[in-house]
């Protein structure tokens, strides 16, 4: 007992000490040593392992590239100890420092040669970004961590990282290897991104196809657009489009394909409304498809979610693109197509909790459309369409429309007088409603017209 004991603290004083005794030795002497060192990373006791990695990562640090022959016997040895560490219950941070001490010398003296273990690398770093360490260690281990990911994304070639990511995101399906991936995606040259960007754009429809780790999708999408050409945008756009339309109704597809133009039309801004002819076209339709009193047949709740979930997509859409219409190209023509698809979502009356949902965005919708129109001609058939949902049977749908009414008249300010009068006798009516929340919306409704407008005896003349 005594024996192994003493040979067991011999073993970790050697590898303590023996860089600083050596000291200034050939490459040849740090390699020898190197390969000694090597052998005891398969030790069952992981204070020895820890003892041999910083020796490793000294010898490493000290003659640099001069220890690549030996790279293939130690660096499996090395991400498989780490990994162990990173799954482990137990929260040995120290020991996992001392490893992470020695993968980020791996990675930034001999980036160019570590792609074969490239894969198990950005592996353990996803890992890193999920793993619970001691307080008192929290900022050195973090600050390792993003020292080694910004080393992998800003000088690992970036066809090499494409294709690790796709093998580690291919077996781990982590959202964390994805993250790694667009942050590689923001520091790579264009050139090299328009280079894979078939490969690119191919692999991100098959994340699309399964929805998993969507807004990561997103983001790359977005940032890969943001590169392209027009011509090459314009192809990548139509597949899309064929993507979510060539099968019907596709409630997933149709839902991906809308957030994928919501977050395209977030990035490109008003870049994107030489599109928005074929989003707008295939919009009416879906909302008028998926209208409570034009869907035929019953449908199971997941799908009822889902198409209100699609309708809410395609409502944000709309007010971006109504934000960003810097062209005219809503005008009188557009204005007829979508005013009535539109207003009507106001009466697609299903049940509470999903009405409250896809109201929520369908104001901000319709205030945006009388915005970007900006022409008082336009205004009012889209406004005599929502006054007329204020005769609906349903309650909530009256309150909808009066919170219409409302948000319109805060936002065209004094323009509104020129819409009042046919508002007037709308308005009146509510107000002996029997309904409390109606009457009680009615009443905020005409109190902001007052502020607006200035003039408080409206509803007095409108009686006499």
């Amino acid at each position: 007992m005594i024996a192994c004991l003493t040979l067991t603290l011999f073993r970790r004083t050697t590898f303590r000490y023996c860089p600083g005794i050596l000291g200034n030795h050939s490459a040849e002497t740090w390699t020898t040593i190197l390969s000694t060192g090597v052998k005891f990373l398969a030790s069952s006791d992981i204070s020895i392992r820890c003892e041999a990695i910083s020796c490793l990562t000294t010898v490493i640090v000290t003659v640099k590239t001069s220890v690549l022959p030996r790279l293939p016997e130690f660096l499996p040895g090395l991400l498989e100890h780490v990994h162990q560490l990173l799954s482990g219950k137990a929260q040995d941070t120290a020991s996992l420092l001392t490893a992470i001490d020695a993968l980020e010398a791996i990675v930034s003296i001999l980036t160019a040669f570590i792609s074969p273990q490239l894969p198990k690398i950005l592996a353990i770093v996803a890992q890193c970004a999920t793993k619970t360490v001691q307080p008192t260690l929290k900022d050195s281990f973090s600050g390792k961590v993003v020292r080694i990911r910004g080393i992998l994304c800003g000088d690992v070639p970036f066809r090499v990282m494409f294709g690790a990511f796709k093998e580690t995101y291919g077996a781990l399906r982590q959202t964390e290897v994805f993250s790694i991936f667009n942050d590689s995606l923001k520091k790579a040259r264009t050139g090299d991104i328009l280079s894979m960007q078939r490969e690119i754009v191919d692999f991100l429809f098959t994340v699309f196809d399964t929805r998993e780790d969507l807004p990561s999708a997103l983001d790359a999408l977005s940032l890969v657009a943001l590169r392209m050409p027009e011509s090459s945008f314009k192809g990548l756009f139509m597949k899309l489009y064929q993507w979510a339309t060539q099968d019907g109704l596709q409630r997933k597809k149709l839902l991906t394909f809308y957030q994928i133009v919501e977050r395209l039309t977030d990035a490109l801004k008003h870049l994107f409304i030489i599109y928005a002819a074929n989003v707008v076209s295939h919009a009416v339709t879906i909302m008028s498809a998926f209208h409570v009193e034009k869907s035929a047949g019953s449908i199971s709740e997941s799908d009822r979610q889902t198409e209100t979930d699609v309708l809410i997509t395609i409502l944000d859409v709309l007010t971006r693109f109504f934000k960003y219409d810097t062209t005219g190209y809503f005008n009188a023509d557009q204005c007829d197509v979508l005013n009535q698809p539109l207003v009507d979502q106001l009466d697609n009356y299903r049940e509470p909790e999903s009405y409250k949902r896809l109201v929520e965005h369908l104001i901000p919708a319709i205030t945006g459309f009388s915005v970007c129109l900006n022409d008082d001609s336009l205004w009012k058939p889209l406004h005599y369409q929502v006054l007329l949902k204020t005769r609906h049977d349903e309650a909530a749908v009256r309150v909808a429309a009066l919170q219409s009414i409302e948000s319109l008249v805060e936002s065209m300010g004094e323009s509104y007088s020129n819409l009042l009068p046919e508002a007037v006798t709308f308005l009146v009516e509510l107000s002996a409603e029997d309904d409390e929340l109606v009457e009680a919306q009615c009443a905020r409704t005409k109190a902001t017209i007052e502020k607006v407008l200035g003039d408080s005896s409206i509803w007095r003349n409108a009686v006499e």
